[in-house]
């Protein structure tokens, strides 16, 4: 029997979220890049310009077509479009707390906070669709 050699690979993860319980979609983000990349020039280039603002804002809800901002973002693709497919993008549109039911009296808000990161972020990670095909399976096997 042949055996198969494990691999370790350093990864950056990132996350963000969006929106509130008031302001919909409330939505949250993770992008996985393998440290090769994200350690590549062109990366390393990126990284360089938000640090030291030389970019226009990329925070796209206000993008109003001007030309700066325009290119700035398609540089962003263009760098992200040649490794795309080593990277690991998901993108989730949840109700935070969907009943309005409280949570037990023992969670703090931090401890809240933190299973909430938790939960989000093992769901960004893995395919979503997956998730709840499994879910959904098991909710069929225990009716």
């Amino acid at each position: 029997m042949e055996r198969e050699v494990l691999n370790i690979e350093m990864m950056h993860i990132f996350l963000d979220e969006s929106g509130t319980k008031k302001d919909k979609p409330t939505l949250m983000a993770g992008l996985l890049i393998p440290s090769k990349i994200y350690n590549t020039f062109e990366f390393v280039e990126l990284n360089r310009k938000l640090q030291n603002k030389e970019f226009a804002s990329l925070h796209w809800t206000d993008y109003t077509g001007y030309p700066k901002m325009r290119n700035d973002i398609l540089e962003v693709f263009h760098v992200f479009s040649k490794y795309a497919l080593f990277t690991k993008f998901n993108v989730i549109n949840y109700n935070a707390n969907p009943l309005g039911i409280p949570p037990p009296a023992e969670m703090t808000g931090d401890l809240l906070c933190r299973l909430f990161l938790f939960v989000r972020f093992v769901a960004l990670l893995f395919d979503n669709k997956r998730i709840k095909k499994q879910a959904a399976c098991q909710q069929g096997d225990a009716e």
